[in-house]
């Protein structure tokens, strides 16, 4: 008689709460639910229901691929093999530059901004800009009745060879970029940078060839991916000149 009463009539015959078979109809009015169970229904009903709300909470560990695979971005700019001039490979080439401190500037929308001519033990002369539009570093030389500058970019992410800041490779999400493939990266990257200066009164006075890269798109909407890279052609101006003579201290 006692298996065709309620789950509280149940309980009140003597079965024992654990042996009452789930039952398909809706949940029991509150009257009924508010039976006191056996303490030991208790203590293995609630661990089911936290490891249920636990399984199913995402993880907030990036996986290990994604870590990978964001390292490895951050890391062409330090690792990516950079153009090597062919004359370092001779006899040192002499330059009309003489070492000293310079004023330097890429583009004609950028100020003169101080930057250095050095001699290594060699013999090469060696002209390193500031990070203006680009911050270069290469051999210069003569040739002709000009100089050749021959070198490479001397910035970790060059403008034109990533399109993202640094801050939005680490996290994407952060950022409505997209970054350029590695290999496009790479490629930037080890590409000559050379620049022909001829004098223009006391300064040299250039242009300077260069690429940008950025993403070539397929697809629309939500399909729209990246599936290689495209280039657009740049030429800036190159000046280097004497840096402004020291003033001279002004007499008591």
């Amino acid at each position: 008689m006692c298996a065709l009463l309620s789950v509280a009539s149940l309980i009140a015959c003597g079965g024992p709460a654990a042996d009452v078979p789930p039952s398909s109809s809706p949940a029991a009015p509150s009257s009924t639910v508010e039976v006191t169970a056996p303490s030991s229904s208790a203590s293995v009903a609630e661990p089911v229901a936290d490891a249920g709300v636990e399984a199913a909470r995402p993880s907030s560990k990036p996986e290990p691929s994604a870590v990978a695979e964001t390292e490895q971005k951050l890391a062409i700019g330090r690792t990516a093999p950079r153009h090597h001039a062919k004359v370092l490979d001779g006899a040192p080439r002499p330059s009309k530059l003489a070492p000293g401190n310079y004023m330097c500037r890429i583009d004609a929308m950028y100020k003169l901004r101080p930057c250095t001519v050095t001699r290594d033990e060699r013999g090469f002369t060696w002209l390193e800009t500031p990070d203006s539009l680009l911050g270069l570093k290469g051999v210069i030389y003569d040739e002709g009745g000009g100089l050749v500058f021959d070198g490479t970019t001397a910035e970790e992410r060059p403008f034109g060879c990533f399109s993202c800041q640094e801050h939005c490779t680490t996290d994407p999400a952060s950022c409505a970029c997209v970054e350029l493939l590695p290999d496009a990266s790479r490629e930037c990257l080890a590409r000559p940078i050379v620049a022909r200066l001829t004098k223009k009164g006391s300064s040299w006075v250039g242009s300077l060839p260069y690429k940008t890269y950025y993403n070539h798109y397929e697809g629309e909407g939500a399909a729209r991916h990246v599936t290689s890279w495209d280039t657009k052609d740049h030429t800036f101006l190159v000046e280097v000149a004497p840096a402004p003579a020291a003033k001279k201290p002004a007499r008591p």
